[in-house]
């Protein structure tokens, strides 16, 4: 009885949910199973196998590339340009890239066809007929002749070239230098007949001088508008009725002025202005030699009158009094319209 009672019990005994057999079974499948937004690891492997593949093929094959790449760039700079530009363009034309380069080549032959030339402009474009064709026969063609002003020196003057390159243009892009440079000489401008040599403002009679005390007030702005501060040129000018600031020059050593021309204005010939001008407003011509931080001059001159100078009118208020100040200036031939106070900048 005790042992078929020891054999049933060890013949029903069931194994519990919490044996630490079924524990270990459960652990093991739930490495198995894969966790939701997480890629399998086999997937991560065989992305990284692709990654070394391609960065090891772009690592042959880059230098091919790039001596490909150069070969493409060489060639494209024997090729024609491409044409971008429209051929009614007043200022530029299909073939003026093309015809700049070939008058810059034909200059730099050695010898020169026209020692000392310099280009000095691009004059434009006429359409004319090819004078001759492609070797293909190709009927697309057309032609236009680029015009160019070459200058040479010649003693203290200029002697003036026309150059002329004729290209050929291909429908769509494409251009050929086809002929030339031709070369014309350009006659000499003459002296122009009837100018009003009475003084630089036209209408108004002027006299190279003035007054002291208004030599006085140029010399006091000149030396401001030369400082470089912004505040003492607007000290120097007066004015108390704008909020606008003044913007003298820098980097200047020194400067000197000399009075061209001088005349009296009564009122402006410019449309009604927010300033008044005082009837006693007097405009001057001034040609100004500015003398620049670090450059080289002659000790004995000081650096004036060693170059050219700059010229300028002046507006002076207050002309005939022994107080007169500048308050506005421009470039030359605008001092019958200057206002005062105009180069305030808001």
């Amino acid at each position: 009885m005790n042992g078929k009672t020891k054999r049933k019990q060890t013949t029903n005994r069931r194994p519990t949910r919490n044996a630490s057999t079924s524990s270990l079974v459960w652990d093991y499948r739930d490495e198995l199973v894969p966790r939701v937004g997480t890629p399998a690891a086999d997937l991560i492997a065989k992305r990284q196998r692709r990654i070394r593949r391609y960065v090891r093929f772009s690592a042959v094959t880059l230098p091919f590339v790039l001596v490909l790449a150069f070969f493409v760039i060489l060639v494209s700079f024997h090729a024609a340009p491409p044409i971008t530009n429209d051929s009614g363009s007043a200022s530029s034309s299909p073939g003026r890239t093309v015809a700049t380069l070939e008058i810059q080549q034909w200059l730099a032959e050695t010898p020169s066809p026209l020692p000392h030339a310099t280009v000095l402009s691009w004059d434009g474009a006429k359409d004319v007929a090819p004078s001759k064709g492609p070797s293909n026969g190709d009927s697309t063609w057309t032609a236009e002749l680029d015009s160019f002003t070459l200058t040479v020196p010649s003693g203290n003057s200029q002697t003036i070239y026309d150059a002329t390159v004729e290209v050929a243009l291909k429908a769509g892009g494409g251009a050929v230098a086809l002929g030339g440079p031709s070369l014309i000489v350009v006659p000499p401008t003459g002296t122009v007949s009837g100018w009003d040599g009475g003084g630089p403002w036209s209408g108004l009679s002027s006299s190279d001088t003035v007054s002291g005390p208004v030599q006085g007030a140029i010399n006091g702005w000149l030396s401001a508008y030369v400082s470089g501060s912004s505040s003492r040129l607007r000290l120097a000018v007066g004015d108390v009725h704008s909020d606008g600031s003044y913007l003298p020059l820098t980097g200047v050593s020194s400067a000197k002025d000399t009075v061209v021309a001088a005349a009296t204005r009564v009122a402006p010939n410019a449309p009604v202005q927010k300033k008044s001008v005082s009837p006693s407003a007097e405009i001057v011509e001034v040609n100004l030699d500015i003398v620049w931080n670090h450059e080289k001059v002659d000790p004995a001159t000081q650096g004036f009158n060693d170059g050219p100078s700059t010229t300028m009118d002046l507006l002076v208020e207050r002309a005939n009094t022994v107080a007169p100040v500048v308050v506005a200036w421009g470039p030359p031939g605008t001092g019958p319209s200057l206002v005062p106070y105009q180069n305030a900048h808001h």
